[in-house]
Parts: structure tokens; C-alpha cells; sequence
């Protein structure tokens, strides 16, 4: 190791142990709602925290304002250490990074070992999964039960999850963060309009879970109703947000980059990055170019995917090849898969499974399509409209099931399909997505079907912009929908 380059670089990343507090730059004006959770855990509980999730959603920037706030609440700037896993020159210098900048850490800054303090220490390590075991690494620090706190966080699920069923369960908690919901975005771009903060989200949840409980539609189509009419006069202006994120997605990116061309080029950036440096790289995989038109293929077809048999026909590979990539891309948050609903779990696991890419903005970004084919194409609008529900009704489970452990959506089909189910508290509610304001029943006969069948206490379609009861289906518009997720 050579300690004097490790200790240079340990202050160049923890600029605050000079000046006292974390440098503007790495601060945004926008902070999540995650983060007032991740700074109760990094406070009062001593398991080991892992945010996980995709490249670009702001994980680092939270480790950031994580630590900002810290030292806003009195604690000791030398007591917190931010450590970069995949950092080149670290890399170069140690022969064990994160046990080397530690050592470095306690004998230049804390100027005692840790085992000896008594106040807490954060050792807060960015892309764990560029350190070689480091879930073994960790339990053994974690086992000497000293007055440390690791947060850890991840671009790449399989391998932290893998790591926590192999040494570390029971010692580790997961804060999974996503891309933006439309909420988050509009909060941000409509910050100045008052009215929006009227809208009743916990209130509007609740009427759902009672409309659920009471098999009684009209409890959540009569508060929607309510809620609506308080946005009138910048429903508009929600309009035009709605339709931008389906273009657009939730990345971070988009609130400090309004030009579209140079935003793509960013997706583009980052998609390559999650590709090349995250699943090629961790997982060997020889053939990358048969893993990047496999997503090409899925996000194609949108939503109405296809067979692990017909993607292997087409692309030539194996079955279990093709299973694989699909894996690989899940764990790296590109798609999310949504079985066939069923009570029976042979029967789930028989038939096929939809594969959504997770994100609009990623979806656009491989296709290469801009805002202005995408507005002239009635169909593809349809598609990508799909796609954002789908997210944000698994948003919606998480949220009205006090942090369901499982998000899954399913789909189902007889005759004609139901583009997703979700079950809450156990109960299937169907939503049938159509961008249209025209429905007749002939259009939503899938979702009457599968009414008749479950005896569900109610159905929701997805609207253009209807509001509407009809016996026990409740159209939505989309933008209400998310609003309530």
C-alpha cells in the first residue's frame, strides 16, 4: 500500500474533514423522500445499510446530503469516511481498498484505532461491487461489534443480495431507490404552484384501501373526484408534466437538463455504462453485442413481450443464454418481468412472462426515439403509457402495503388480456391501460372477463382524461393515477 497517494485521495473525497462541511457541488436543491430514512438508519440502527439501485438516480448525491445532514446535527466531520470502491487510483495503491483506507483513516484522521472510540464512525462505501469479497470483508468488521457504521451502496442488485444470503443475513438492510415517480417531477417542476401541495396523497390511498375492504368503488372514485377538482385551475400544467415524463422517465437528469438532445446523450452515456462496465464486466459475458440487441428486441415489442423459446430463435443463443441475459439485465434494474396471474403457482410459473423495460427514458433512449415521433404515434404512446403505469402501480402496492417486501405485477389473459394486475392486501385489482378518452366494452372485455372470474372488488382503466365510475370500474386519467402512487 502506499499510504501517502491513499491518503491524499481519502482527502480529496472527504473535503469536509478541512472545511467542515460537504462542497456545494456535490449538494442538489432536490432531496428525496428516501433520504430522511436513510438518515434515521444511519443514525439509530447498527446493521449495515445498502442503497441499491440503477446508475444515474441520485445514490451518491443521497450518500452526499446523508452525510450533509449529519454534520448539520452536530456530528464530528473526521468521524464520517467516504470511500469510492471503483476508484482507479485507490485500486492501484491497496492491496485490500476499503481495509487499507481504513487503516489509513484511523492512524491520519481519527489518529486512534476505531476499536478504542466511542462515538460512532461511518464508513460510507460508494459501488461496493467493484470490492472483491466484500461481504466477508465486512461481517468480520461487523462481528467485532465496534461503533461503526457501514452504508453501502450498489448499481447492481444480484451482487449485493448475493452477498447478504451468503455471509450477511440478518446484519444487512436494503433502501432499494428508483428513478423519479411523477410526483417527485412535478413537485419539482411546478414547485411555485401552491395548489399542488393541497392534493390529499395519504388520504387518496386510504379511500383506495377502504374502497378495497369495503368492495365499494365509489369511496375512492368520489375523494379522486374531490382531489381533481382542487387541481382545476393547474391541471394543465400537470398535463403537459405527465406527457413529458412519458417521454422523458424519472431520471434525476431531466430537472437541470431541459435540452432533449443533450439528456439523450446522457441515457446513452449511462445505459452503455450499465451495460459494459456493470453486467458485462461482473457477470464475463462473452458475446455483449447478443446482450444489447436482446434489450433492443424487448423494448421493441413494449409491452407485449414474448417467449425465452422465440427470443433464443431469433437471436440463436441457447435457452438458458437467453434466461440468463434476462436475469442480468433485471438485476440491473433495465426491465422488471411480470408473471401470469393466477392463484395457482403452476400455473403462474407454465405460462410466459411480460418483460417491461423499467424505464420511458431508457426505453426511448435504445429505440432512439424522440419526443416528436413519439406524439405523431398514437399506438407507441399507447405502449409507453403502459410502461409508466406499470411502474407506478408497483409503486402503488409498496406504498399502500407499508413497504410491501414483494412489488410484483402480473398480467392475465383468456380471450383478451388485462395489461396488469396488482394484488393488494390479497385482493387482484385489475387496470387495463388506454390512452384514449373513447372506450366502449369492447375494449376493456379482458378486464370484464377477469371481473367475473376473481369476483374483485373493483377494476380501474387507464384514461386519456376520463374520470368516470361506470358499475365497478373506475376510469382514471393517467396523470391522476400517478399522482396517487
Amino acid at each position: 500500500m502506499n499510504e501517502e497517494i491513499v491518503l491524499k485521495r481519502l482527502y480529496q473525497l472527504n473535503e469536509w474533514w478541512v472545511s467542515g462541511t460537504v462542497p456545494a457541488s456535490k449538494l442538489e436543491s432536490f432531496r428525496r423522500k428516501d433520504l430522511h430514512f436513510i438518515v434515521q438508519n444511519m443514525k439509530q440502527d447498527d446493521n449495515i445499510l445498502t442503497i441499491i439501485g440503477p446508475r444515474r438516480v441520485g445514490k451518491t448525491t443521497m450518500l452526499y446530503q446523508s452525510i450533509d445532514t449529519l454534520i448539520q446535527e452536530e456530528t464530528d466531520p473526521k468521524n464520517i469516511v467516504f470511500i469510492t470502491a471503483d476508484d482507479d487510483l485507490l485500486k492501484l495503491n491497496t492491496t485490500d481498498l476499503v481495509n487499507d483506507c481504513i487503516e489509513v483513516y484511523e492512524k491520519n484522521i481519527l489518529g486512534n484505532t476505531i476499536a478504542k472510540l466511542s462515538q460512532k464512525i461511518y464508513v460510507i462505501i460508494d459501488e461496493i461491487q467493484y470490492y472483491d469479497n466484500w461481504n466477508i470483508k465486512l461481517k468480520n468488521w461487523y462481528d467485532m461489534k465496534y461503533k461503526i457504521k457501514f452504508v453501502l451502496s450498489g448499481s447492481s442488485s444480484v451482487n449485493i443480495l448475493t452477498g447478504t444470503s451468503e455471509s450477511l443475513t440478518g446484519r444487512m438492510l436494503h433502501q432499494i431507490v428508483m428513478p423519479l415517480k411523477f410526483s417527485e417531477i412535478l413537485r419539482h417542476k411546478l414547485e411555485k404552484e401552491k395548489i399542488l401541495f393541497t392534493f390529499s396523497v395519504g388520504l387518496t390511498r386510504k379511500a383506495f384501501l377502504d374502497s378495497i375492504s369495503q368492495k365499494n368503488p365509489s369511496i375512492i372514485f368520489e375523494k379522486l373526484k374531490e382531489e381533481t377538482m382542487k387541481l382545476i385551475p393547474i391541471k394543465e400544467k400537470i398535463e403537459i408534466v405527465a406527457l413529458d415524463y412519458a417521454k422523458k422517465g424519472g431520471y434525476p437528469l431531466q430537472l437541470k437538463m431541459e435540452d432533449e438532445s443533450s439528456y439523450t446523450k446522457q441515457m446513452q452515456t449511462y445505459l452503455d455504462s450499465t451495460l459494459y462496465k456493470d453486467i458485462v464486466r461482473l457477470f464475463e459475458i462473452r458475446d455483449p453485442g447478443v446482450l444489447h440487441l436482446l434489450l433492443t428486441i424487448v423494448a421493441g415489442e413494449g409491452v407485449h413481450g414474448s417467449t425465452i423459446e422465440a427470443y433464443s430463435s431469433e437471436l440463436g443463443k441457447r435457452k438458458e443464454t437467453i434466461q440468463n441475459y434476462l436475469n442480468y439485465l433485471e438485476k440491473a434494474f433495465l426491465i422488471s418481468k411480470s408473471p401470469f396471474y393466477s392463484k395457482n403457482m403452476r400455473t403462474r410459473e407454465r405460462n410466459p412472462k411480460k418483460i417491461y423495460i423499467s424505464d420511458t427514458g431508457i426505453r426511448n433512449t435504445i429505440l432512439n426515439q424522440g419526443s416528436a415521433r413519439i406524439a405523431e404515434d398514437p399506438a407507441e404512446m399507447g405502449k409507453i403509457v403502459q410502461t409508466v403505469v406499470h411502474d407506478h402501480a408497483k409503486r402503488l402496492k409498496f406504498n399502500l402495503e407499508s413497504g410491501a417486501l414483494s412489488t410484483t405485477t402480473y398480467y392475465w389473459k383468456k380471450d383478451k388480456e388485462v395489461d396488469i394486475v396488482i394484488e393488494i392486501n390479497q385482493k387482484p385489482i385489475p387496470i387495463e391501460v388506454k390512452y384514449s378518452n373513447r372506450i366502449d366494452k369492447s375494449d376493456i372485455s379482458g378486464l370484464i372477463s377477469f371481473q367475473k372470474k376473481f369476483k374483485n372488488p373493483f377494476g380501474i382503466v387507464i384514461t386519456k382524461d376520463r374520470l368516470e365510475l361506470v358499475e365497478n370500474i373506475i376510469y382514471i386519467p393517467y396523470w391522476l393515477f400517478m399522482l396517487l402512487c
